[in-house]
């Protein structure tokens, strides 16, 4: 879409050079495998390489959109026009496209290396809310264990037991 709405008024008027700078970036990009930019006779204005790719020769040229172009690629393809109401017309004819092949192992790649990441941060929260569940428990029943030992040993007999208190909360009281 942010090719769509940027170089497409580059395409329409054949702005060759800034084309041939935004190719040069897109094949900076490790995800993408090919990336072209043809008029509306389908002649390559501006390409990430000096040959088109196999994926792309000889295709067709209709909007696509994430296609499965085989060997982990997926095919888009951007037909550009001049005005919005051409874009929504069938009988109107494109002034040029834009083609990108991504390579999705790279994506993979990503992908796989966020999952890790989720679950090593995942880990180490649910370690530290376990730390803190269990301090929490002991400031609770630690005075409420002593409580209960002191009733027991009166309880027994030993009438000189005197609970410590060291709180003002409910256990204090």
């Amino acid at each position: 879409q942010t090719i769509e709405a940027t170089s497409g008024y580059y395409v329409i008027f054949g702005l060759q050079d800034d084309l041939k700078q935004i190719a040069s970036q897109l094949a900076r990009n490790e995800s993408v495998e090919y990336a072209e930019f043809l008029d509306d006779a389908a002649t390559i204005i501006a390409a990430t390489s000096a040959t088109q790719h196999p994926a792309v020769k000889g295709r067709k040229l209709v909007r696509e959109s994430g296609l499965d172009a085989g060997s982990s690629l997926l095919l888009y393809t951007v037909p550009f026009y001049e005005t919005r109401a051409d874009a929504t017309n069938p009988a109107a004819r494109p002034k040029g496209y834009f083609r990108l092949l991504l390579n999705q192992k790279q994506a993979s790649a990503a992908l796989a290396s966020l999952r890790g990441w989720t679950a090593a941060i995942s880990l180490g929260v649910l370690a530290l809310v376990a730390l803190f569940a269990w301090s929490a428990a002991r400031l609770i029943v630690r005075p409420i264990l002593a409580l209960v030992g002191t009733a027991r040993q009166i309880a027994s007999g030993d009438l000189t037991q005197r609970a410590e208190v060291t709180s003002t909360d409910e256990i204090g009281s």
